[in-house]
């Protein structure tokens, strides 16, 4: 990248080789281009783009083949640097994306500080609308406590998580974790610090993979000509497996450092944001994906007015490619940024209304200027739509020589219904992947690109100690059967942004994959003594891509069929001869089974187990497979700590 203006000394001081580093990757990785060029190649780049560097390029892989010593080092200065501090209590915290109690706050639908539309959402200890008592009344989570003075620390429990599949890699809304073949593992701890009205919550997390071999698809990722890796006929960084080797993995987490006041927050972090009411697979963001380093300014719990409560969120970060997509060192980065909006009326405090729009496009050539600031807030013209229909000056070698639409721009609006006497809650979500280009089309063409969630949770309770919880989701991605030639975009993938709407080889959105359906049902039994649950879910996976490439699909059949025998034509030939798109569809039935488990020494134990049987893996015909994911984790649950 060439450099565009003369830097100060703590732009310098950005590009310097730092102490804390590691062999590839980690640590280091932040502060070289990325991990496929050379390891001592400077930047030159301004402020701005320094932080997008420093954080968008943490390496998936990490120290492929090197101790864990900086990263325990890392870990265990988060345990021992409030020692040094007087002990005080922190009345707020920020419940994280995907924590069991998230889940048990909303389903006991009695903590007002939250629409749980865009998350994480802060949760107060002393919130006055709590029940008298429910079924993990005795949860030191739910223990009060209250600020002292300006100062106050709290230390993050300490978690470790296990996973283990023993086919092939599976697993989503993990955050930065990599679930490949075999066993993985992940280690959190963390601390937070406050001083007034400023907040540092540092929450690193490293872990290992053993990332065993398994068996790819044949098609690989014709026509794009990306890696052996690749997900196969997509044009996505969405890898199927990461490389061929054990590999170890930093994340700064879930951290940040934000101002707030006046009910607004601001400042920056690297935690995953979920948008939307959906439970399992949200259209547009979720933790399915390592979170991403990003510029943040919104509300900091909702805000009251005579016309209702308001929340709202803006934000500007970077998305950074993986070492499995392609070979090109000069589009390893993506701008993003976003809006997400939500309004719970006075006059009908049941219900909650509110819409987002993201887009994410290559990283300028020239930097971050103005338009990309205010891009949340841009119109999608006409005539820029016009321009790049018309393929005037399309380039895709460079990353800015796109005068028609350079960004993919995801658009949704959510809502929900709660009816807390009746724990009863009923929420969709709708949303269109690049946008019409003018207001006759949208009228014209509504369902265009168009997907959506429908849910439902139902609280049943037993008595005040014992519930049964149930959600039911559905989720449609997949686009309508394509007419007259047409092929409409396929949600998360773009023409021009080629790593489409991912971050370090994992989608940000729902976990189920691009041009994707399923259906869930979860249900709960909730006691004082933790939780357990069973689950099934149906997901028909990339759906779009076996429309889009059923000719190569068929051709690729047609070259792997089995021989005749004797002159007599086999099974297998005879029902190739006749595919059709219905034969093809990579469908998976998921059983799964869950449970929490309050345990002596304080001590908490989290349990997922899935067992999945996927039919016509890859679209193969015939092509079934099975594998069981293991997921544990084991928590030290202490008061004055926070999740």
């Amino acid at each position: 990248m060439k450099s565009r203006m003369n830097q100060s000394g703590f732009e310098q001081l950005l590009q310097m080789k730092f102490i804390a580093r590691f062999r590839k990757g980690g640590i280091r990785g932040m502060f070289v281009r990325n991990s496929k060029g050379p390891m001592n190649t400077p930047l030159n780049f301004t402020t701005w783009e320094s932080f997008h560097y420093a954080f968008a390029s943490w390496d998936k892989r990490g120290a492929a083949r090197s101790p864990f010593l900086g990263e325990t080092l890392i870990l265990a200065l988060c345990l021992l640097l409030p020692a040094m501090f007087p002990t005080t209590s922190n009345a707020q915290q920020s419940v994280p994306v995907g924590d069991p109690m998230e889940t048990y706050l909303r389903f006991m639908q009695s903590d007002s500080t939250s629409s749980y539309h865009i998350r994480p959402s802060s949760y107060h200890s002393t919130e006055k609308s709590l029940p008298g008592d429910h079924p993990w009344a005795n949860h030191s989570f739910f223990t009060p406590v209250e600020d002292h003075g300006d100062f106050s620390y709290h230390l993050y429990q300490p978690e470790t998580t296990f996973t283990y599949n023993n086919h092939f890699a599976h697993g989503w809304n993990d955050g930065a974790m990599w679930q490949g073949r075999g066993i993985n593992y992940r280690i959190r701890a963390g601390v937070s610090l406050r001083y007034k009205n400023f907040d540092l919550s540092f929450r690193p997390e490293f872990g290992r993979s053993l990332n065993r071999e398994f068996e790819l698809s044949g098609m690989r990722s014709w026509p794009y000509a990306l890696s052996e890796y690749a997900m196969p006929l997509s044009r996505i960084d969405n890898p199927v497996r990461f490389g061929d080797e054990p590999f170890t993995w930093f994340h700064p987490g879930q951290s940040s450092f934000t101002y707030s006041n006046y009910g607004l927050k601001a400042g920056f972090s690297t935690e995953n944001i979920w948008s939307g009411p959906a439970m399992n697979n949200p259209l547009i963001l979720s933790n399915n994906a390592p979170g991403f380093f990003h510029f943040l300014l919104g509300t900091d719990t909702p805000y009251r007015t005579g016309v209702g409560d308001f929340e709202g969120k803006l934000f500007w970060g970077g998305l950074r490619e993986s070492d499995y997509f392609d070979e090109r060192d000069d589009n390893n980065l993506r701008f993003i940024s976003g809006l997400i909006f939500s309004y719970t009326p006075s006059f009908a405090q049941n219900l909650t209304v509110g819409f987002q729009r993201v887009l994410y496009e290559n990283y300028p050539d020239d930097g971050i200027g103005f338009s990309q600031i205010t891009r949340p807030f841009q119109r999608f013209t006409e005539d820029r739509f016009r321009e790049l229909q018309s393929g005037e000056d399309l380039d895709i070698s460079s990353n800015n020589d796109f005068q028609g639409d350079n960004a993919d721009r995801l658009l949704s609006f959510f809502g929900s219904w709660v009816e807390p006497d009746a724990g009863f809650e009923l929420y969709a979500e709708w949303g269109r992947n690049d946008q019409s280009n003018d207001r006759r089309n949208f009228f014209t063409e509504p369902i265009r690109t168009r997907s959506y969630v429908l849910g439902l949770n139902q609280k049943i309770p037993i008595n005040q100690r014992h519930w049964v919880t149930l959600n039911v989701e559905a989720t449609q991605l997949e686009n309508l059967e394509e007419d007259f030639g047409l092929q409409d975009p396929i949600w998360y993938e773009h023409s021009v942004v080629r790593q489409g709407f991912t971050n370090n080889g994992q989608v940000i959105g729902a976990g189920i994959g691009p041009g994707s359906n399923s259906q869930s049902v979860h249900a709960h039994y909730y006691n004082p003594r933790g939780m357990v649950g069973l689950s099934f879910a149906r997901v028909i996976h990339h759906n779009d891509r076996l429309i889009r490439h059923f000719q190569y699909i068929d051709v690729f059949h047609r070259l792997n069929y089995e021989p005749e025998e004797e002159g007599v034509l086999s099974d297998y030939r005879i029902a190739i001869s006749s595919l059709s798109v219905r034969k093809l569809h990579e469908a998976e039935a998921r059983f799964g089974f869950h449970g929490v488990a309050f345990l002596p020494y304080n001590l908490e134990l989290r349990a997922d187990i899935y067992r999945s049987l996927f039919f016509n893996r890859y679209n193969i015909f015939e092509n079934d497979m099975n594998n069981l994911n293991l997921q544990f984790t084991l928590r030290y649950n202490l008061p004055k700590m926070l999740r």
